[in-house]
């Protein structure tokens, strides 16, 4: 995972709506800090975040392109 020089704040919030993500980082700091944490919290090596990262791209893409 790249290093990022400046600390990002994220504050995610619930409501009946869904999650609501405000963060002051650009959008790719956000998905790489996201996509490392929920690594971590699921025991998944640090040297894997880029292929988590990659299938839930592809896996994003293929819910757009369904339309769900």
């Amino acid at each position: 995972m790249e290093n990022w020089k400046n600390r990002i704040s994220i504050t995610i919030t619930m409501a009946e709506e869904g999650l609501t993500l405000h963060s002051d980082g650009t959008r790719k700091e956000t998905k790489a800090l996201l996509t490392a944490a929920l690594c971590s919290l699921q025991g998944i090596p640090e040297d894997h975040v880029q292929d988590v990262d990659a299938f839930l791209s592809v896996l994003a893409r293929s819910y757009r392109e369904d339309g769900r």
